[in-house]
């Protein structure tokens, strides 16, 4: 627990976005083990001390959408963020589809050059890498 603790607190917000290799032993006299690529999908917290107990994860294969959080680039030369604008983002995070060997991306950019006072930030201003797309369940809007 105290392995997944410390990536928890390493990425915050993205851990529920990262891909892990979970080796499941058969039983004690099993050496090996098997090695499956998961994604964690639900992580309970105890209410008082706010520690991990219990984690539920989901394997992962090329073609399963995953959630890539957004950050925000180039803020400064935004007109609106200048004079103490600010974004009201409706999804802090864009459900994508990657490749096989294309390694997921940390997060997605949004382009912030150029932004005006009540401008809407539509799927284009995202930077998306090579192998990495919006799934077909995002509205491209």
């Amino acid at each position: 627990w105290a392995e997944m603790q410390r990536e928890l607190d390493r990425f915050h917000r993205q851990f529920e976005s990262r891909v892990y290799d979970l080796t499941v032993y058969e039983d004690e006299s099993d050496t090996e083990g098997t090695v499956h690529r998961v994604m964690p999908r639900d992580v309970q917290r105890h209410p008082v001390q706010g520690m991990v107990y219990c984690a539920n994860f989901l394997r992962y294969h090329a073609g399963r959408p995953i959630k890539i959080p957004i950050v925000y680039i180039n803020q400064e030369e935004s007109p609106a963020l200048k004079r103490d604008g600010f974004i009201i983002p409706v999804n802090k995070q864009v459900e994508c589809m990657v490749e096989e060997g294309v390694p997921i991306p940390e997060a997605l950019e949004l382009e912030c050059t150029g932004l005006q006072l009540k401008d809407v930030i539509r799927l284009d201003r995202l930077i998306f890498p090579d192998g990495v797309k919006p799934s077909r369940r995002v509205d491209k809007a």
